[in-house]
């Protein structure tokens, strides 16, 4: 009973991450501190990026909110 409980980890997945991060990059429950801290770091680069050139005070806004 209590292995239909557990979550089923994808087997497409490279062997030192499983059940920490899913491929398309969410993280899961377990994800440590420092793994939070990294994946909003990226987040917040990813985004960035995507602003248009000449959106300044947009970026200038994001970055002091975060």
């Amino acid at each position: 009973m209590t292995d239909s409980k557990k979550k089923a980890i994808p087997a497409n997945l490279p062997a030192g991450r499983q059940g920490r991060e899913y491929k398309d990059g969410c993280p899961t429950k377990n994800f440590g501190h420092d793994e939070q801290v990294e994946f909003l770091d990226r987040l917040k680069i990813r985004t960035l990026r995507s602003l248009p050139q000449g959106s300044s005070t947009i970026k200038k806004q994001f970055l002091f909110e975060f």
